[in-house]
C-alpha cells in the first residue's frame, strides 16, 4: 500500500519542481503600484496546484506575467495522481540535467 498524498505533502513537491525549473515558489508576490499601494503581483511561470471540485490540479501562471494561470496537469484528480505526475516531471528534469554535462 502506498502512502497517504496530504495537501502539504504536495505543495512540497510541487516547490521541489519550481526550484529544479528556476521558478518562483509563490504565485503571487507583494509589490507596489504607480500610486505606491500595496498589491499583489502575479509570478510568471509559477506552478502551484488548485483544488475544485473534489480534486486537484496543476497550473502554471501566465508566463507573460498576467494573472491568468493554465493547467498544465491533464485537468482535476486525486491528490495521488497530481502528485505522481509531479514526480514524473521531476524525474524529467533531473535526466535532462544529467544528460546536458
Amino acid at each position: 500500500m502506498s502512502d497517504r498524498i496530504t495537501e502539504a505533502r504536495l505543495r512540497r513537491a510541487v516547490d521541489a519542481l519550481n526550484a529544479a525549473f528556476g521558478y518562483p515558489i509563490a504565485p503571487y508576490a507583494e509589490g507596489r503600484d504607480a500610486a505606491g499601494n500595496r498589491r499583489l503581483v502575479p509570478q510568471a511561470r509559477n506552478i502551484h496546484v488548485a483544488g475544485a471540485y473534489g480534486g486537484w490540479r496543476l497550473e502554471q501562471m501566465d508566463p507573460a506575467g498576467g494573472s491568468g494561470t493554465r493547467d498544465v496537469g491533464g485537468g482535476f484528480g486525486p491528490r495521488r495522481a497530481v502528485y505522481d505526475q509531479v514526480q514524473a516531471m521531476l524525474w524529467a528534469v533531473r535526466e535532462m540535467k544529467e544528460t546536458q554535462k
